[in-house]
């Protein structure tokens, strides 16, 4: 496969796993912390495979710390990720999390050194315009109000934003594969941090009990379409540029956008996103602002 189509595979895949989260949650992990202990539970499982499967070397001690420094910025990602679109629609969620762009390009002034001109900055101002909207919805009393889920969803967008430039500068020294992997490894460092707090356990092994064997099934399957992602993505950026491929990243509202409309007409009891005519007008007119926001901020 070319870039192109990793890419595109990629966020289709990306859309469908963050769709499925929202259900998962609801019907089985109460909270996005329990997910996040599950994910960790099975990218464990992944990391061992992988390094079986690939000759992963062993990076220096800077290069160990700047990973650590990727994978515990990536966990907290991770957890407003998975709170936020445990708290409302998928697609605005989606939408918040492509206000990334936004702080990378900012973080990446301050630390990489690049320049942005007015034609990027066009496109920072039509993302922010597009989260706006996207947040915005009508109570039953016919009244504005904002997402419960808009501090998260920046919050992810935020620490996402960090985590991917200290991401790009330790994949100046090795390949994003070796990057991935340690980083993982230090994901599940927060992991095991956060079942160390006896509340947080104890909540969680509650979740693992009442959980059937297909709930499980579901988790592991939901999380191996992420990895199938996750390494699509990677072999997009090795054969193009991550300018290229990050352009794209304006397909993955768009796939959310379906999934959770197929989902709320087919199996609502699993995902149920918000459909009424006034918050489907601002989906798609924060739709219309995002995706020349992508394009240009890339």
């Amino acid at each position: 496969m070319d870039w192109l189509s990793l890419a595109i595979v990629a966020y289709f895949l990306y859309a469908f796993n963050n769709v499925n989260i929202r259900g998962i949650i609801g019907r089985y992990a109460r909270n996005g912390r329990n997910y996040l202990v599950l994910f960790g539970i099975i990218w464990a499982f992944f990391l061992v495979s992988m390094l079986l499967v690939f000759q992963i070397p062993v990076p220096s001690v800077y290069l160990v710390t700047i990973l650590a420094i990727n994978g515990i910025l990536t966990a907290f990602s991770l957890y407003f990720l998975f709170v936020a679109v445990s708290k409302d629609d998928v697609y605005r969620v989606a939408v918040l999390l492509n206000l990334s762009p936004v702080f990378t390009a900012v973080f990446s002034y301050g630390l990489l050194g690049e320049t942005f001109g007015g034609t990027r900055l066009l496109g920072l101002v039509l993302l922010i315009l597009a989260g706006i909207l996207a947040s915005l919805s009508r109570d039953a009393l016919g009244h504005w109000k904002l997402s419960p889920a808009l501090v998260y969803g920046i919050l992810a967008a935020l620490f996402m934003a960090v985590s991917n430039v200290v991401f790009k500068y330790a994949t100046s020294f090795v390949d994003p594969l070796t990057s991935l992997v340690w980083g993982r490894l230090f994901v599940l460092l927060v992991v095991v941090v956060v079942l160390i707090r006896k509340s947080w356990r104890n909540d969680f092994l509650k979740v693992l009990k009442n959980m059937s064997v297909s709930g499980f099934s579901i988790v592991l399957l939901n999380e191996s379409i992420a990895l199938i992602a996750t390494l699509a993505f990677i072999c997009a950026i090795a054969t193009s540029t991550a300018t290229l491929v990050s352009a794209l990243g304006a397909t993955y509202p768009v796939f959310v956008f379906i999934f959770g409309a197929m989902y709320t007409l087919v199996k609502p009891d699993f995902v149920m996103e918000d459909l009424s005519k006034h918050t489907l007008l601002l989906k798609l007119s924060s739709l219309t602002l995002l995706i020349p926001g992508v394009i240009l901020v890339s």
